[in-house]
């Protein structure tokens, strides 16, 4: 999985408001976040560029908690409850 595909997977359109909601600035960030720290960049080449199943869990949380982010819905749903809304 790509950034690109990232953006596929949450329906970013930078010309609608569909999807999450993200804009690329945010959508950006929650991405960065949620990729390791890599070991011989150099020697690893492309693989730095896909995202590994790990970072793909961590950056479907960090959207479910982005999107909650400042409502009524931050402290009082869990996280699992955030994870299936933003994954339907």
């Amino acid at each position: 999985m790509s950034f690109d595909d990232t953006q596929q997977m949450c329906d970013y359109n930078p010309h609608t408001s569909t999807g999450l909601g993200l804009s690329l600035k945010d959508l950006t960030f929650l991405y960065a976040m949620s990729k390791q720290v890599v070991i011989r960049e150099m020697e690893v080449g492309l693989t730095y560029y896909r995202t590994k199943y790990l970072e793909m869990i961590e950056f479907i949380a960090r959207v479910s908690e982005f999107k909650f982010q400042n409502t009524s819905m931050q402290s009082s749903v869990p996280l699992s409850k955030k994870i299936e809304y933003v994954m339907d």
